[in-house]
């Protein structure tokens, strides 16, 4: 059997849903947890490294959102304490920020073209490439 090669269109991530002070009540810390569904990157290096950002933590080993475990349940559970949680989260959020306003605007966002009055594109070399998000900084 030759099975052919999938790549998914999305990844699921979970957050949390709202401010994690709020995870510390018992009753209340399933509610703080929410899937975001983001575009599939499939370059997607420890880091998170992607297309559209770069999250450096030096202080803490990069998470690998392709881990086969990550991939199986949506990343990591929201944790104040689990520095690689909080790598995803940013990630996670700040994708799907970028999904938002691409989608209003109807066209790639790009950061910092430099050349003022022309259209460029992600690969133009007058771009910015990815923007560095520090988590713990």
């Amino acid at each position: 059997m030759n099975a052919k090669h999938y790549t998914p269109s999305q990844r699921r991530l979970r957050v949390f849903a709202l401010d994690p002070s709020f995870s510390s009540q018992l009753d209340a810390a399933r509610l703080n947890e929410m899937p975001v569904s983001i575009r599939w990157e499939k370059d997607l290096k420890r880091g998170p490294i992607g297309e559209y950002f770069e999250v450096d933590d030096p202080r803490h080993k990069p998470v690998d959102l392709n881990a086969p475990v990550l991939l199986a349940q949506d990343g990591f559970a929201p944790s104040v304490g689990n520095a690689q949680f909080h790598q995803q989260m940013v990630y996670a959020v700040a994708m799907r920020v970028v999904e938002n306003v691409e989608e209003a605007l109807g066209r790639v966002l790009l950061w910092n073209p430099k050349v003022k009055g022309k259209s460029a594109t992600r690969s133009d070399a007058n771009c910015q490439l990815r923007l560095r998000l520090v988590p713990h900084a």
